[in-house]
């Protein structure tokens, strides 16, 4: 498996903001594997949906409405895989009735769990760092911030994407069959 705290796949549906909407939270779907074998990605990055959550409501929510987590479990890449599908699909579904779905996928993220992975030495943090474009990882408030862009009006012209915010990780490995990355230009 590529990704040891990997991907959050957040589900944001996303409605524009009219006098029926008003009150009604915004529900993000998130998907994780709490059970089996993938259990160890989908507690942290469930971990990592809730501070997102929790950071939108803190400063007022999405256009004044909270957001409502709503958990799934599943496993893992498939789970993926299928939410990427899914919201390419909802897009083209719902885009004509005014709603926006998006899908988040980020990166290693350094939460308190894989922070107390990587003091425990369970985690190489050298490693991560050079299989990532950026060279660093990625924090929980850049992904609170990738899902607060895509749920305002200045993404009003953006629907059934899947955003990475993953610091390069994922346009990294190919480069590793021709030396590596090139190290940072001065």
């Amino acid at each position: 498996m590529r990704f040891s705290i990997a991907i959050i796949v957040v589900l944001a549906i996303c409605c524009a903001a009219a006098p029926s909407f008003a009150a009604e939270p915004i529900k993000i779907g998130a998907f994780f594997a709490l059970s089996g074998p993938a259990a160890n990605i989908g507690t942290p990055t469930k971990l990592v949906a809730q501070m997102a959550a929790d950071k939108i409501n803190k400063e007022g929510g999405i256009n004044g409405r909270p957001i409502e987590l709503i958990v799934g479990d599943t496993e893992s890449d498939p789970a993926k895989a299928a939410v990427i599908a899914i919201t390419e699909c909802l897009a083209a579904e719902w885009g004509r009735s005014g709603v926006r779905v998006n899908v988040v996928s980020p990166g290693y993220t350094l939460t308190p769990l894989l922070q107390a992975a990587i003091d425990k030495g369970e985690r190489d943090v050298s490693k991560i760092k050079e299989n990532s474009a950026l060279g660093r990882m990625v924090s929980p408030e850049e992904v609170a911030r990738a899902v607060c862009f895509l749920a305002s009006e200045d993404a009003s012209a953006i629907t059934g994407v899947n955003l990475p915010v993953d610091c390069g990780w994922l346009v990294t490995p190919p480069w590793h069959t021709y030396g590596g990355l090139r190290p940072a230009r001065r």
